[in-house]
């Protein structure tokens, strides 16, 4: 992997780490300390994010092989020189596609990638349309791959983020999906809905306490900004039915 790619991973891994357990409740885990917790977050997100940046390149050949068939839902944008643009970034381990990765984990880029690419914003929203339209027809593989280019060339891109990590989800690519959770809650700390996605990962994946943790969260989320309070029943709805499952 590329070597600016780990190191940003390392990077964001800490800051992801440190945003999560500031939302989460100080007595959380009492009897282990809160550096403790940040590390062992760490460890783990930058163990998944490295895992994640492969997904996105094997997203990426995914788009290669279906960017003719964007052209059908808005030929007027994806002309064929787009088409050629897109399928230039996502072929092979080319420099163009580690820029592009390594833009993931830049919460701030300098240029666009879209701009490298020679891309235009029109595109970027219709790859989302297209995603979207996927998504509904349930095609989660092909809107997967849709929503994941959006991610590369728009920062922030929240919406695109939660779009990937429900066709993950729906993929049963649960690690995946919950790397795509982090970074939408990272991109728009103040939204409790990737945190409630993320609950429903863990639960697929029987991590209940993760599950647990991660309503906490929400809730924790949800409490700081009243805005997203009509969420609120149904996070305690979640937890309470988690609790009775845990409990046995």
């Amino acid at each position: 992997m590329d070597v600016q790619v780990e190191n940003q991973i390392h990077s964001i891994s800490a800051a992801m780490s440190q945003a999560m357990l500031d939302e989460m409740p100080h007595e959380t885990n009492p009897l282990i300390s809160r550096d403790s917790q940040k590390q062992k977050i760490a460890y783990e997100m930058e163990s998944e994010l490295r895992s994640f940046a492969t997904r996105i390149a094997d997203g990426l050949k995914e788009i290669d092989r279906m960017a003719d068939k964007l052209a059908i839902y808005e030929p007027k944008i994806f002309t064929p020189e787009v088409v050629l643009a897109l399928k230039k970034l996502c072929q092979g381990k080319t420099d163009l596609q580690q820029a592009a990765i390594r833009s993931l984990f830049e919460k701030d880029q300098k240029q666009p990638i879209r701009e490298l690419v020679g891309i235009d914003q029109a595109v970027v929203k219709a790859l989302y349309r297209s995603g979207a339209e996927l998504y509904n027809s349930k095609s989660f593989n092909e809107a997967s791959a849709a929503f994941t280019v959006v991610t590369l060339m728009e920062v922030p891109a929240y919406d695109a983020w939660i779009g990937l990590g429900n066709s993950e989800f729906y993929c049963q690519r649960y690690q995946s999906a919950l790397i795509a959770y982090a970074m939408a809650a990272w991109s728009n700390p103040k939204n409790p809905m990737p945190h409630i996605y993320s609950s429903h990962c863990y639960e697929a994946l029987k991590q209940y306490e993760n599950a647990l943790n991660s309503l906490d969260i929400a809730q924790q989320v949800i409490k700081n900004n009243p805005v997203y309070s009509a969420w609120g029943k149904q996070t305690e709805e979640l937890k309470n039915r988690l609790e009775k499952l845990v409990g046995g």
